[in-house]
């Protein structure tokens, strides 16, 4: 194999190896007007929290947000995460799962890859926030999903 063949081989493997995994559960109930999200103390992405709370205020659903979920809030989100250090800390992977009552209703899920460069590749979009990472997950676990307004 060539030299030139090679590099370009490796290039598209360290490439692929760079992209992110997504998973989602789409939400199919008719109309969500609040979600209560637990909190989750165990989670070290401080930025994770406020795009979860905007992914749902932009697809028109209120939040409320509480350590432990109050009895009379139908709809109950929770959430993990973790974060890896290259240079920095950044978020490597995220779940966010919606509930009604207490069955599973939608789901949405992120993960770098893990392995060299600290996890998440040589790709740039590691470091970046939480919003850029979750936006596009949320919005189609919410697609159709639209509160009052």
């Amino acid at each position: 194999m060539s030299a030139s063949r090679l590099s370009i081989l490796s290039a598209a493997a360290l490439l692929v190896a760079c992209s992110s995994t997504t998973t989602v559960r789409p939400v199919t109930a008719t109309k969500i007007e609040t979600v209560c999200i637990e909190r989750n103390a165990d989670v070290y992405v401080e930025d994770l929290l406020p795009a979860i709370e905007e992914a749902f205020r932009r697809n028109g659903i209120a939040t409320r947000v509480f350590d432990a979920s109050p009895a009379p809030c139908p709809y109950r989100v929770t959430y993990a995460a973790s974060r890896r250090w290259d240079l920095k800390a950044f978020m490597l992977d995220a779940r966010i799962s919606l509930y009604r009552d207490r069955e599973l209703v939608g789901e949405a899920t992120y993960a770098l890859p893990s392995g060299v460069f600290g996890g998440g590749g040589i790709s740039p979009d590691k470091w970046r926030d939480a919003a850029f990472k979750i936006d596009p997950i949320m919005d189609k676990m919410l697609v159709g999903m639209k509160g009052p307004g």
